[in-house]
């Protein structure tokens, strides 16, 4: 799609700034302008779809920071609205279909990174279920919410999709206990790729509880080892808050505030980090595993 008016204005705005310096300019134009330029289409409906760029698929996490560098400007831009507003909206319309993916399909035409083990729907791109991919969207909204006071991102899909997140963080707190989620990619099982696959048959390597919630892949998509991932833990514990806020602010929902989930879940991360840590260190050989706090 083409630059919004906001971000034109900007771009003309930096090329006075920075005509003394050869290249500085068409690098910052290149790589600021590439989201809108060449990985963003509105949609049908009002919603938009971002995709990697180098894969025809669409990350909740990816697509979340490939429009990071555009909120500030999107106060007054109404076109930069619709395209953030739209990717907002097709981001809870995908975790409502399947909260355990992490990409997705601009169609439900059943396209595929590889086929894998797992419960799959025709959107379905990717099943690689990482706790920051149901972060990542929170951040977006909340962090659009903070930079134009437009509340009206938070629809009841979105709420819908609030909901799940929650449950999936709590239940992936007693991941071998309560999760539904299994992925296995048959030929990684061959070959021996601890990468690409889960191990135990798709459950994962043996866990204790710890009260972090449970993650089957890193951001590079590739497979935890440990499976309590300190840095998503953390980004939880983050976006627990914001949705607090959102509910309190923008809801004006005390049924969602009472339902617990954002607090405790919040404090369970929060308090957990310690023990994440001194774990971390023990598995690693470093020191002797004990509870910090």
């Amino acid at each position: 799609m083409e630059l919004t008016p906001a971000l034109a204005s900007h771009l003309t705005k930096a090329q006075s700034h920075l005509t003394h310096l050869p290249g500085l300019y068409e690098l910052y134009r290149t790589c600021f302008a590439s989201t809108c330029e060449t990985t963003a289409k509105l949609l049908a409906g009002g919603e938009a779809f971002v995709f990697t760029g180098d894969i025809p698929a669409m990350w909740l996490r990816d697509s979340s920071a490939q429009v990071r560098h555009y909120l500030p400007f999107a106060g007054e831009d109404t076109q930069l609205q619709a395209l953030l507003e739209g990717l907002i909206s097709r981001q809870a319309k995908y975790i409502c279909i399947d909260p355990y993916a992490n990409a997705f399909n601009e169609n439900p035409d059943n396209s595929r990174w590889d086929e894998d083990e797992t419960v799959l729907t025709p959107w379905t791109w990717e099943r690689k279920y990482e706790t920051d991919s149901l972060c990542y969207p929170v951040w977006l909204a909340w962090s659009y919410w903070q930079a134009t006071g437009r509340t009206q991102v938070f629809t009841p899909q979105w709420r819908e999709a609030a909901y799940k997140i929650l449950d999936i963080l709590r239940t992936e707190q007693s991941h071998r206990e309560q999760s539904p989620y299994r992925f296995i990619r048959p030929w990684a099982v061959e070959q021996g790729n601890a990468r690409e696959t889960l191990q135990n048959n798709g459950l994962g390597t043996p866990i204790g509880y710890t009260g972090m919630t449970w993650s089957g892949f890193r951001p590079s998509d590739d497979a935890c080892e440990y499976h309590y991932l300190i840095p998503a833990n953390c980004f939880a514990a983050v976006i627990l808050g914001e949705l607090a806020a959102i509910a309190r602010e923008a809801w004006q929902d005390e049924a969602f505030l009472r339902w617990k989930r954002c607090a405790c879940g919040a404090k369970s991360c929060k308090g957990s980090k310690h023990t994440a840590l001194s774990t971390t260190h023990a598995l690693a050989g470093y020191m002797p595993m004990k509870r910090t706090g």
